[in-house]
Order: structure tokens, then sequence, then C-alpha cells
């Protein structure tokens, strides 16, 4: 697990752990939400983005990145995911968080 980053001046920052029992809630959120692909949760004095990623025949993979931001976008795929790929990769241009965004957002929905 990974507890630390770097910030843009390479200085090395904290991250918050994820805890046992926020696992089983996003579990059971993307349960109830099967459409869905990206979740945002506050948490932590900042922003959860939770990114699920199906694996097939096995249980689905959750991608956790997190922001000290403590607004949540709107509640949907199409604002969560480039909000993930911008706290998962800080020293990304914005456009490129929206650009993978929108690929994360194509590649979910093929069959």
């Amino acid at each position: 697990m990974i507890r630390a980053a770097l910030d843009t001046s390479g200085t090395a920052i904290g991250l918050p752990e994820v805890t046992g029992a926020e696992t089983p809630d996003d579990r059971s959120w993307f349960a109830d939400h099967p459409d869905r692909r990206f979740r945002a949760r506050i948490g932590n004095r900042g922003t959860w983005f939770i990114r699920r990623r199906a694996q097939g025949g096995g249980p689905d993979v959750y991608l956790r990145s997190f922001s000290r931001t403590q607004r949540l976008p709107v509640d949907d795929d199409a604002a969560l995911a480039p909000a993930w790929y911008a706290a998962a990769y800080p020293d990304w241009p914005a456009e490129k968080a929206q650009k993978w965004g929108r690929k994360a957002l194509k590649k979910a929905r093929r069959p």
C-alpha cells in the first residue's frame, strides 16, 4: 500500500490509509450501482476517488486516489473519471486528466 507520494516539488507528502471499514462500503456501494465505474466520498480531510475495474470472472478491483479538496464534483461518471485521474496524477495538466477520463469511460462501456 502506498502511504506517501511526492508533491510537484519532489517533497514527500503523507497519504491517508484506506481502512478495512471503507473497503466493504465501496464494494457494497458499487453493488448497489452496477452501472457506475467511479465514486467519490469525503474522508480523511479530503476526497477519495474510487475507480472500479472489472476483472472478468474474478472480483472487481477498486483503485483509490486521494485529493486534499473536500468539494465533491457532480456525482456521475463523466465528472468523476477526470477527477480520479487528476487526483491519481496531480502533476498532469487538466486537459490530460480529461482525456484519460473520457478514454476510461469509453473502455468501460465495451462489452
